[in-house]
């Protein structure tokens, strides 16, 4: 039988705006008192619209969900219990859908809020906006598909690269001789890293030869790794929360030409509110599933908003380091034993806790402490440098080597699961 939440329609909304007006009292506070953050002209327009985007975000999400789940449930789009996965009932799975209509309408409701006040955005804001929305639909849409039909790996890959080319080509053509020192590009690529340059190493316009597939690798690989993380309720939208609540944080409090970066605040804080809509239905035990539309579009979005004002791969990669090490783990342990590195299985993190007797809410709660303890340490007032993040994020993975030890040492076969729902084989899934 088929798990469902039920709601009372104002008790989600009413509860998350109460604490969207409890943010706004606070930021009023802090702006009269202590004048944070400082920024110009027109300041006031800042909490109104980002607090209106959140609830936008939040609001979509939660209302679209709960429709595509019934939608799923008509049409029999379900995720198969099969032996690798953790569920034991068919459970709809197109729910990252959800998180992307949020997320979308939120974003184009603060860019033409923003459009409506003079000087409001930065030159080459709203062409980056736009960008990161097309290339998040083409993801989603494209990933859908395969949720619903099944595309082979190197078909998702090629679109994922795809994706990635979108936001990176319009600064190309309109030309990157000044792109190194330029305030306001058009497009979205990765010109340094910490306090290395690349046009400082090859100069220009060699440099492109590091930036361009360095961009596409960051793109690509935060996609993949946030989908290898989505195997246990809950677990890869949460982690992707607080990652998007500690970008939101990070961006807010960091000048640029005087004004916070009010582009990556929005960006980050539509993305934790589109997903937080989401997690009421994906909480264990899970209504529906956000499926691979749904984390891809999450590892796109964490992954162009970490980079959109100016790349912060160091903190994206603290936030995300446990879910790194994992995924490093698992396509080492792959090829080692002779398997294909991009063949799913039971081998992750989670899933040998789970083997171990842990509990569902007891490993996703230790993913959301660890991916916590990760970010907070990222935006403390020691890490004021990129060079400082890595070291932190390599001392952090030294530290998390223990628990994956204990996960492999001490790890046991499952018993076979005979509680599953039994299926014809032609209604087996054979995808993720």
């Amino acid at each position: 039988m088929l798990k469902s939440n039920r709601f009372n329609f104002l008790n989600p909304i009413a509860l998350f705006s109460l604490g969207v007006a409890l943010f706004g009292l606070v930021w009023l506070g802090l702006s009269v008192f202590f004048q944070i953050p400082k920024i110009e002209t027109p300041s006031s327009f800042y909490p109104i619209i980002l607090l209106g985007v959140a609830e936008v975000s939040f609001g979509f999400s939660w209302f679209v969900t709960p429709r595509l789940r019934d939608l799923a449930i008509r049409r029999g789009w379900f995720d198969i219990p099969e032996e690798r996965r953790v569920h034991r009932d068919p459970t709809p799975r197109i729910g990252g859908l959800g998180m992307f209509v949020g997320f979308f309408f939120a974003v184009l409701s603060g860019l033409v809020a923003g459009l409506l006040i003079p000087t409001f955005w930065l030159p080459g804001d709203i062409w980056r906006i736009c960008l990161l929305l097309v290339g998040a639909a083409i993801v989603t849409f494209v990933m859908l598909v395969d949720d619903l039909k099944g595309l082979p790996a190197m078909t998702r890959l090629g679109w994922q690269i795809f994706a990635a080319g979108v936001v990176i080509v319009p600064q190309l053509i309109a030309g990157t001789d000044k792109f190194d020192v330029d305030e306001h590009p058009i497009g979205i690529l990765i010109s340094r890293v910490a306090f290395w340059h690349f046009s400082d190493v090859l100069g220009s316009p060699f440099w492109l030869l590091l930036a361009v597939p360095f961009t596409i690798f960051w793109i690509v690989g935060m996609i993949n790794t946030v989908n290898a993380t989505d195997g246990l309720d809950g677990l890869a939208g949460g982690v992707v929360f607080i990652g998007a609540l500690i970008l939101f944080l990070e961006t807010l409090f960091q000048n640029r030409t005087d004004k916070f970066q009010f582009t990556s605040s929005m960006l980050a804080l539509a993305l934790a509110a589109a997903i937080l809509g989401f997690l009421i239905f994906n909480w264990h035990p899970a209504s529906i599933f956000m499926g691979d539309c749904g984390s891809n579009f999450l590892g796109f979005a964490l992954a162009v908003i970490s980079i959109i004002d100016g790349a912060k791969v160091a903190v994206a990669l603290l936030i995300i380091g446990f879910p790194v090490l994992d995924l490093a783990f698992v396509y080492l342990n792959r090829i080692y034993h002779g398997r294909d590195p991009k063949q799913a299985d039971r081998s992750h993190i989670h899933h040998r806790l789970l083997d171990l007797g842990w509990s569902q809410h007891r490993i996703v709660g230790l993913f959301y402490l660890i991916s916590l303890i990760f970010g907070v340490i990222a935006i403390l007032p020691f890490n004021i440098d990129s060079v400082t993040k890595f070291i932190s994020l390599g001392v952090l993975m030294l530290c998390l080597i223990p628990l994956l030890y204990y996960s492999v040492r001490y790890r046991k076969t499952p018993a076979p699961d005979q509680t599953a729902t039994p299926l014809p084989p032609e209604e087996v899934s054979h995808h993720k």
